[in-house]
């Protein structure tokens, strides 16, 4: 995110901000949806926002 310059709020049509600094805090796992839309929008495989 630092690198792209983003805020949380960029991601809300994944997660609202609240769960998305959640999860940037180790507070709250990440479900499959947000995997895939995490995935989709990074251009990244899946595999990359599992533990």
């Amino acid at each position: 995110m630092d690198i792209k310059e983003l805020k949380q709020s960029d991601l809300k049509h994944i997660a609202p901000q609240s769960v998305i600094s959640d999860i940037l805090n180790g507070k709250r796992d990440i479900n499959l949806a947000q995997v895939k839309g995490l995935s989709e929008y990074f251009n990244l495989p899946f595999e990359t926002f599992i533990d």
